[in-house]
């Protein structure tokens, strides 16, 4: 097996067995195993079809003997190769002679002899030329050496290395990742052991087991297009949970905080069609959870019913209520005590061997109304809860322990860490907008005349309308030369651009 490229959408690291390309669909095995028995039979034919000797198209005359008969060809030009021949042969018994008669005295034999300036010059060259080969053998030498004792260095990893690297170009993803794992920080394996992961994925991605695949890319998130699929297969999830009338585990998966999935298109076409046609099933499924205790999921119900604002004036007091129990969960720490003083789990309150039963109400006071948990029934006993996230318990008789902000934060990690999320999620939305208008606006300024463009999509372009038309109507259709300033031409033909001078 190999690594390709889809020949279809030109999604890169494809093995050429998988039966579809994860992407478009593409028949990947198929058109491979064709491809490579067309290339079979191709070499095959090469190399055992015989070598045919063609003809001559036309074919010289022969005599009785069998010779062909030269044709005459050309016969002006033999004066010329005459002539050339003869030239040649003066020019070498010149040279005969010349040989022969050189002169044997000193001042020829000077004239002839290097200087010794140009032999100085000569020997340096020599010098220099063997010092600069000798210092290329010795880099070719040094490198040589440096690879010989990198792959000599530790053989039985290397050769763990190429065996994990043919089982992942074979699909052995599980005994190849395992290898990859021994081999820890050696050369690349840290890498292939997510492309193990990844590959492993994307089969069972492009095979629809998603909630497997997903399970995979969460371990390698940022590898790849991880990120991404996770998306798509969270989205196929709650696809099959909405076709099954299982409304709420979609919208919980739809509405996760903190993983993007709130900004991808299908999830955020399948929540509208989810708000639109199911908004009596989630008010009644929210009264549900919240008498179970269930306050997340309730708080979900509402959510994917378009949230508060969205809500009647009964449905909001029941949103609030629901609000408080989700706020005041988890453990507490009073002040000045060491260790936990208080816990908090759906309706009940924990003290110590004492647990007081939470009742949700509003309580008026002075005028003014807030939400408390009156505990155990008892009018002048309950619980507060701040902005800043400290609850307080309250006796109307006996006074009160308060809880502090500190300790709230230290304990109740899943408040924090959901409102953390959600914040992230409104910061990643808000970005993914941002970007989305700076595109666009690059997008208009890159957006110039081209050839085959009409004359609407001219006008729509960054160069407007133009300042004058030149029209030319000939028995064929119409010519237009559109004026623009500085020195900015469009011709169209017939509606369609044709030429562009700038």
């Amino acid at each position: 097996m190999a690594l390709i490229t889809c020949p279809e959408c030109g999604r890169k690291k494809v093995s050429d067995t998988a039966e579809a390309c994860p992407s478009c669909g593409f028949g990947i095995k198929a058109y491979f195993e064709k491809k490579y028995e067309e290339e079979e039979n191709k070499e095959t034919e090469i190399k055992y079809t015989e070598p045919i000797n063609k003809e001559p198209e036309h074919e010289e005359p022969k005599n009785e003997n069998g010779i062909e008969e030269i044709r005459k060809k050309d016969s002006g030009k033999k004066p010329y190769i005459l002539y050339a021949l003869l030239a040649l042969l003066v020019v070498c018994v010149l040279l005969y002679v010349f040989l022969k008669q050189k002169p044997h005295d000193e001042d020829s034999q000077l004239a002839i002899a290097p200087t010794e300036s140009d032999e100085a010059m000569l020997e340096t060259e020599n010098i220099e030329a063997s010092e600069q080969s000798d210092e290329n053998n010795s880099e070719i030498s040094s490198e040589t050496e440096s690879e010989v004792s990198s792959e000599e260095e530790d053989p039985v990893k290397e050769s763990k290395y190429i065996e994990a690297n043919e089982l992942l170009s074979t699909g052995g993803y599980d005994e190849a990742r395992e290898i990859f794992a021994q081999l820890d920080s050696y050369k690349d394996s840290k890498k292939l052991l997510k492309e193990c992961d990844y590959q492993k994925a994307e089969i069972l991605y492009a095979n629809g087991d998603d909630q497997a695949a997903k399970d995979i890319y969460l371990t390698i998130e940022r590898y790849e297009d991880s990120h991404d699929k996770i998306l798509e297969c969270t989205y196929n999830i709650a696809y099959s949970y909405y076709q099954a009338g299982d409304y709420l585990n979609a919208a919980i998966l739809l509405y996760e905080p903190g993983t993007g999935q709130l900004l991808h298109k299908e999830s955020d076409d399948l929540r509208k069609l989810m708000a639109k046609d199911n908004r009596s099933w989630f008010i009644k499924k929210a009264k549900e959870e919240f008498n179970k205790g269930n306050f997340d999921n309730a708080g979900i119900c509402y959510q994917a019913v378009g949230g508060r604002y969205k809500l009647s004036d009964q449905e909001k007091a029941d949103y609030d209520l629901n609000l408080f129990m989700i706020q005041i969960q988890g453990e507490y720490t009073a002040e000045n005590r060491p260790g936990i003083q208080g816990i908090i789990s759906g309706y009940n309150f924990t003290q110590g061997d004492v647990t007081y039963k939470i009742t949700p109400m509003f309580k008026k006071n002075n005028g003014s109304v807030r939400l408390v948990g009156l505990l155990d029934g008892q009018e002048g006993h309950y619980l507060q809860s701040s902005e800043e996230g400290s609850v307080t318990e309250r006796s109307d008789k006996n006074g009160g322990t308060h809880w502090s902000t500190e300790a709230w934060r230290i304990k109740n990690t899943d408040r924090v860490a959901r409102r953390e999320s959600e914040q992230a999620a409104n910061d990643e939305k808000a970005k993914e907008e941002k970007a989305k208008k700076e595109a666009e606006e690059r997008a208009k300024a890159k957006n110039v005349p081209a050839i085959g463009m009409t004359a609407d999509e001219v006008r729509n372009s960054s160069w407007g309308e133009p300042k004058k038309i030149n029209k030319t109507t000939y028995e064929w259709g119409t010519s237009e030369q559109w004026v623009y300033s500085l020195d900015r031409y469009v011709y169209l033909e017939n509606g369609r651009v044709t030429a562009i001078q700038e």
